[in-house]
């Protein structure tokens, strides 16, 4: 049954009783924020799909916000712990060594693509800061 969420972007199917799962057209849809996400972790929802178009690097610049968008979509449901499903185009195979964060796409014959897939595991990036100092990152590919 499908019914417009409560963060009133995108929309979330009830795939059964248990297995509640957000749907988003990357064509039609607004990324969620994180706040949103939350809220729908919140009620319950266990994983997610996007569909349409593949996430791809913007061919115009105009194009550049809602690609950042997307992406920060799933760098939130992969903090959240939310297992996502999506597809990438062909510029993201470049791009992995910087997305590593982000839950991996499905792999459809491309060898970079499935290294970033082999390679993540949940909680490969890292924050640390201290008083003074500038925020680091550490980013570790699993085997």
């Amino acid at each position: 049954m499908m019914k417009e969420s409560a963060a009133g972007a995108g929309r979330f199917v009830d795939a059964a009783p248990i297995d509640n799962a957000i749907r988003l057209d990357t064509d039609r849809d607004t990324p969620l924020t994180c706040k949103q996400i939350e809220a729908l972790c919140r009620q319950g929802v266990l994983s997610a799909r996007l569909t349409g178009s593949r996430l791809n690097t913007p061919a115009r610049p105009f194009q550049a916000d809602l690609f950042l968008g997307w992406i920060a979509c799933l760098r939130d449901m992969t903090a959240c712990g939310v297992p996502v499903s999506w597809q990438a185009g062909p510029g993201l195979a470049d791009l992995r060594h910087r997305l590593i964060h982000i839950a991996p796409p499905e792999v459809e014959e491309n060898p970079a693509l499935e290294e970033w897939r082999r390679g993540h595991r949940f909680g490969t990036c890292s924050w640390a800061s201290s008083p003074g100092t500038w925020p680091t990152a550490s980013t570790a590919l699993g085997p």
